[in-house]
């Protein structure tokens, strides 16, 4: 096997990556404490020698992250994409990631706050998460 294009931002491990099921985002968490976002398009016309940067990065976990999943709705465009991060801090967040085009990768963001929930879940390191595909109507 080649590689495909090399993706760097992360200074130190790279713990876990997701994809979105909705929107061409791949994010990648690290024990550098950052959540990285990558447009999936550009992986998709790069070549071996193309070094692709992330178009945000998530820097709301004060410690290193070692966990991360996403809900995977299939068939419901209208529910936004959620990535989930854990780590050495004990909490988990919720992010809703922007979509690539809707953010300057080279310029100021203004005060974006992507992160929709902090739940203060464990006093030790939170070591691996997996999202329940399970849809609940609440009509049930």
């Amino acid at each position: 096997m080649n590689p495909k294009c090399s993706l760097r931002s992360h200074v130190d491990g790279v713990r876990d990556i997701a994809f979105s099921y909705s929107d061409p985002i791949l994010a990648s968490i690290s024990e550098d404490c950052m959540v990285a976002l990558w447009d999936t398009r550009k992986i998709q016309t790069a070549t071996e020698s193309t070094h692709i940067d992330p178009y945000y990065i998530l820097r709301h976990h004060a410690g290193p992250l070692f966990a991360l999943t996403g809900n995977q709705t299939v068939g419901n465009s209208s529910k936004p994409s959620l990535f989930y991060t854990g780590g050495s801090e004990g909490q988990i967040r919720a992010w809703n990631p922007p979509h690539p085009d809707s953010v300057n990768a080279s310029g100021p963001c203004g005060d974006l706050n992507f992160c929709v929930g902090l739940w203060n879940a464990h006093s030790d390191v939170i070591w691996d998460l997996k999202h329940h595909p399970l849809e609940v109507n609440a009509s049930n």
